[in-house]
């Protein structure tokens, strides 16, 4: 029999896995369509790749230079807003055609979904007591493998279904459907009136590991993106 309070661990899990998962079904699409808007917009390799890089390159360095705004308005709040505005730029995108309008809105969603990741990962972790932390976090990031998968699969099945102007269309409804779940249900302990036995303050060990893992998230995504771009240009 479980707990009320492992009900609303699993609870907090469940929705922090699913609306982190639920950022690469924004991430994904553009890399599916790109023969479509070769052919069909006339897009020449370089331009491709820019729109690589309109995605990647914010969502980098703005982990890096808006990483305190979740501190200043919550976590909870942030990470709802970032979900919706990433879902709100990528709405209209098989609406357009305009190779501009395209670099905006991926420049759009890449920048909201950079907060995505540290303001879930700190509601999360503040749910479960020290002693759970490694697997928690283990397990959460799985989220990032899946959503990847399902991201790629959606995308794939909506090109070939429906066309590619509505691979962001649908993956877009689901985001902001998200992002509504986590405004009134993603709370913290402390909005929750709870108190998590085992639960101290964060370890210098641990701050080091958290700063290690934006760090290799920014070169990873680097790294991606010059992938990318050199592929599009050859």
């Amino acid at each position: 029999m479980f707990s009320k309070l492992a009900l609303r661990q699993t609870s907090i899990f469940l929705i922090g896995w699913f609306a982190y998962a639920s950022t690469y079904l924004l991430r994904k699409p553009i890399g599916v369509i790109k023969v479509d808007l070769q052919n069909e917009l006339l897009l020449t390799k370089p331009q491709l790749g820019w729109l690589d890089t309109a995605l990647l390159f914010p969502y980098a360095m703005a982990q890096l230079l808006f990483g305190s705004v979740g501190d200043k308005l919550g976590s909870r709040l942030t990470l709802a807003a970032c979900l919706l505005f990433a879902a709100v730029s990528m709405f209209s995108f098989g609406f357009w055609t305009n190779y501009y309008i395209f670099l905006t809105l991926l420049f759009m969603n890449g920048t909201a979904q950079s907060q995505c990741w540290p303001n879930c990962t700190k509601i999360l972790g503040s749910w479960f007591p020290d002693s759970k932390r490694n697997t928690v976090f283990g397990l959460y990031g799985t989220s990032a493998l899946a959503g990847g998968v399902a991201g790629t699969a959606l995308a794939v099945y909506l090109q070939t279904t429906y066309g590619w102007r509505y691979v962001f269309l649908y993956p877009s409804f689901i985001v902001g459907c998200l992002s509504v779940l986590v405004l009134f249900f993603f709370v913290s302990p402390s909005e929750s009136g709870l108190s998590i036995p085992g639960k101290g303050r964060y370890s210098a060990g641990f701050l080091s590991y958290l700063r290690q893992v934006q760090k290799f998230t920014y070169a990873s995504v680097v790294s991606l993106n010059r992938q990318q771009t050199s592929k599009s240009s050859t």
